[in-house]
């Protein structure tokens, strides 16, 4: 991504498997953890040498993902692990963000989501977890 007031190459977006190519060639490391989680979308910002991943999770239904929302902070540690290999300071920061459609988190089949699942939002923040509903604004990716 290129800042087009000062012609600046700020960083690279990503997702799913590009994750893996961002890393090996930008900063020369291979994926130490046991699995390789694919990020719905990861903007590597050069600039603040931050790295922010972003999970998607769209439901019309109840399901398994009330439970992999709690994994989102481990999710962040591994990713983070990668980083941490870098000989030199600083190294990268990974932040992490949720992705919500606010037509089921907050609204769902009988209006009542928003409390049903206040705890979870609450919860998400405390661990560092940025929550948007249906689009996430730039300026958390330091644009």
């Amino acid at each position: 991504m290129i800042r087009l007031k000062d012609d600046y190459f700020v960083g690279v977006i990503t997702n799913q498997n590009q994750f893996y190519n961002v890393l090996k060639d930008s900063y020369g490391l291979e994926n130490v953890n046991h699995k390789n989680w694919k990020p719905d979308e990861c903007f590597f910002n050069f600039e603040t040498n931050t790295v922010y991943i972003v999970e998607k999770k769209w439901q019309q239904r109840s399901g398994s993902v009330d439970e992999k929302m709690f994994g989102f902070v481990n999710k962040r540690r591994l990713y983070q692990n990668n980083f941490n290999q870098l000989k030199d300071e600083p190294k990268p920061t990974v932040e992490f963000c949720a992705l919500f459609n606010s037509s089921w988190w907050l609204n769902g089949n009988d209006g009542k989501n928003e409390k049903n699942y206040q705890d979870y939002f609450d919860n998400l923040r405390i661990d560092g977890i940025k929550i948007f509903f249906d689009k996430y604004e730039y300026w958390w990716f330091g644009l």
